[in-house]
């Protein structure tokens, strides 16, 4: 029955991301693009910048290439991952509680609170985490050691932040768990959990080293990531004075930072009374340190976008500590005023994340008092719109661009590559080429070194770019801070023509080695460079 019920649980969470989706954005083509990179026959690191995703980008690159059309093979990958991270969820939840209802509770909040579509690693990578150390306790043994190793390596390459905090996870988890046996096995287990999880990792880090260095690698993803927390510095939340609406995110705020925290002291309690071997007090601890260490990491503002990030191990946490007070063995006249209470506290929890992340918004988007026949309407047309060129979901930023951007995947080769000053790597996937110069984005001080600068103009130079847009907000920041790449385009490149999408314009520059005699396309009236086949 647990099978069947998480196979339920996961196509039921599968369609429910498929009927609401919503219109992508950007931030989701940054793995795209650099899929797109690979299939084009880039190598990361050598050809271009990898912060750190290579799974990421690596598997949405598989999926393209089996399914064809971009729009269509993330959304069958990323629904699938939050299905496969749900029904682990459930089967977790409802194994801790020791109560179905507690488990379906749990998932439906964790899949109400709708992550963001690109951000499904950071459900799937940590229910996958915590789903195999509830496995691999039951007998510690070295092949099941070799199984969390592999399960943090893959952490790792999804991206290595989230391979450090399933590390800390899985060290609570195997020293919790063999404490009781002594010192000297829990320091033999976590060197066997170490080497699997070292010659898991081994073969990126040599690949990295041969095609860069690792010292240079990790300090450009330690600069970017310094430098995306640093544009969005955050203070703390307070509650206004207005009921759950204006109150939701503070409230998910708090509750997330003191529901570990309520955990921690009930295990530590209840610790002294748990029977030896029993798998309870080592999988909540592994849970709680994975609670605290992807809220340090993950929470940021936007509050209302990076919340829903860190909710799994949360409804793990919660449906535990609700079934335990549930059940706590006090006299009739307690539990009879605190289980209302806990049944306030988690209708409570339910509405402060469906009014915090816009959850009845994407509800509206399925008109379920139509019944199946509207389901299945909404379905075909998703699915549709997901296989159109340009598709209905791409961003609404790029859609002004559309023009221009069929009219590159018409006139040019798809050996040619373009340069977006400024970040929309969307741009890159509706036109069908890939990115110049081995970035995705030209803003901000990410790689502007002179070192990478030049390393930057290298690139550029071996690499045919017939266009480098650059719009009117990023000319003069694109002049200041990549002065060695800006001379470059200068003085290789002249003006095709101006875009304005709303009210911001794009200057799209041509190559001026190649604007000799050449077809003219008949829908712009710009040169048409090569017939492409794609």
């Amino acid at each position: 029955m647990t099978v069947a019920s998480m196979a339920l649980v996961a196509a039921a969470t599968f369609a429910f991301r498929w009927l609401t989706l919503p219109t992508f954005h950007n931030d989701h083509f940054d793995h795209v693009a650099r899929a797109q990179q690979v299939l084009l026959g880039a190598w990361p690191v050598r050809d271009f910048v990898d912060p750190g995703l290579p799974l990421t980008y690596l598997l949405s690159a598989a999926v393209q290439l089996l399914v064809g059309e971009p729009f269509l093979a993330e959304a069958l990958l990323f629904a699938t991952g939050f299905a496969i991270a749900a029904a682990l969820s459930y089967k977790l939840a409802a194994a801790v509680s020791g109560s179905v209802l507690a488990g379906v509770f749990a998932v439906a909040v964790q899949v109400l609170a709708y992550p963001r579509s690109y951000n499904y690693p950071k459900l799937l990578v940590y229910a996958v985490a915590v789903a195999a150390g509830w496995w691999a306790i039951e007998r510690l043994t070295v092949r099941r050691l070799a199984v969390l190793g592999a399960s943090t390596a893959m952490a790792y390459y999804f991206r290595h932040d989230h391979g450090l905090y399933v590390g800390i996870g899985t060290v609570v988890l195997i020293a919790t768990h063999l404490w009781p046996l002594g010192w000297p096995v829990v320091a033999r287990a976590l060197g066997v959990y170490a080497v699997f999880t070292a010659a898991f990792v081994a073969p990126h880090l040599a690949y990295v080293e041969w095609h860069s260095s690792l010292w240079a690698y990790f300090e450009h993803a330690r600069e970017f990531s310094s430098a995306e927390l640093g544009l969005s510095p955050m203070g703390l939340p307070w509650f206004a004075m207005q009921w759950i609406p204006g109150n939701s995110i503070p409230f998910l705020f708090w509750f997330f930072w003191t529901l570990p925290a309520a955990c921690l002291l009930m295990l530590v309690r209840d610790r002294a009374r748990q029977p030896q071997g029993d798998h309870i007090v080592p999988m909540m601890a592994m849970v709680i340190a994975l609670a605290f260490a992807v809220n340090l990491g993950f929470i940021r503002v936007p509050l209302a976008v990076r919340l829903p990030d860190v909710v799994l191990p949360h409804t793990i946490l919660g449906a535990w500590l609700l079934a335990r007070l549930w059940r706590a063995p006090v006299g009739w006249p307690a539990r009879l005023a605190m289980r209302p209470l806990l049944f306030g506290a988690a209708v409570g929890v339910a509405l402060a994340v469906v009014t915090a992340f816009d959850t009845k918004e994407y509800l509206a988007s399925i008109d379920l008092t139509r019944g199946a026949v509207s389901l299945a309407t909404r379905w075909q047309l998703v699915t549709r719109e997901l296989r159109q060129e340009p598709s209905g979901f791409m961003p609404n930023a790029s859609r002004p661009l559309v023009p221009f951007l069929q009219y590159v995947r018409h006139c040019t080769s798809p050996q040619d590559r373009l340069m977006y000053v400024g970040y929309q790597p969307e741009v890159y996937i509706v036109a069908g080429r890939g990115f110049a110069g081995g970035h995705i984005i030209y803003a901000g001080r990410f790689h502007a070194d002179p070192q990478q600068q030049a390393l930057t103009v290298r690139r550029l130079t071996s690499e045919r770019v017939p266009f480098v847009l650059v719009p009117a907000g990023m000319r003069s920041h694109f002049r200041e801070v990549f002065p060695d790449v800006w001379r470059y385009v200068e003085s290789h490149y002249r003006p095709l023509a101006t875009v304005d999408p709303e009210g911001d314009p794009v200057d799209i520059l041509i190559d001026a080695s190649r604007t000799g005699p050449a077809t003219i396309d008949r829908s712009t009236g710009w040169p048409c460079l090569e017939r492409s086949m794609s």
